[in-house]
């Protein structure tokens, strides 16, 4: 009698929503390396009908999976820590499969945004007609949604402008804006202030 055995793995990764990152197919995997908050569609080819399939966490959790077809067998998995997995499988006859090959999940934290100012490096005084540029640089481990700048004039409300100059998702990106204290109506000792996001 064939016992029964794992063909293959196929995974869909759900990303987090804030990643705003489409799903990712990964036919015939296995090993799960995503963002922590993941979840995880896993669906297991197998050899032979079976009585009953599961996904058993070397961290002690047990997901049983929901057979779609005598030949696939699915479930969910979601990412929240480093852990193992195998497929645990029994055939109509209560056999079990004699292999299961152990599988690595490694959970990606989501590292904060790295953001550096280019220009200016420090304080510096202006007369009220001048041009200032100010210039970041930022970047992202899964990619920036938006990025830019926002400056004060004392006494008065935050302007924010957005440097973002891509509808998609970028990992890395500069960005430049002319700040121009004619148009600001300052007078002199008016203090402004600014920082990148």
């Amino acid at each position: 009698v064939t016992p029964p055995e794992v063909k293959s793995i196929d995974l869909v990764n759900h990303y987090p929503d804030y990643l705003n990152l489409p799903p990712k197919t990964i036919p015939n995997g296995g090993e799960i390396n995503a963002v922590e908050g993941t979840k995880v569609d896993v669906g297991v080819q197998v050899n032979k009908s079976l009585k009953s399939a599961a996904i058993v966490l070397e961290s002690g959790d047990r997901i049983p999976l929901t057979e779609e077809t005598p030949a696939r067998w699915t479930g969910k998995l979601d990412v929240s820590k480093n852990d193992h997995y195998h497929i645990e499988l029994a055939d109509a006859a209560g056999a079990p499969n004699e292999y299961a090959r152990e599988y690595k999940i490694t959970a990606l934290p989501d590292k904060a945004p790295k953001i550096s100012v280019v220009f200016p490096r420090g304080d510096s005084e202006a007369t009220a007609i001048e041009e200032v540029p100010l210039s970041i640089k930022v970047s992202d481990d899964f990619g920036l949604k938006d990025y830019g700048i926002e400056y004060n004039v004392a006494g008065k409300d935050p302007v924010r402008i957005s440097l973002a100059t891509t509808t998609g998702q970028t990992l890395a990106a500069d960005g430049s804006h002319l700040l121009m204290l004619e148009k600001m109506g300052l007078k002199a000792g008016d203090l402004i202030t600014w920082t990148a996001y």
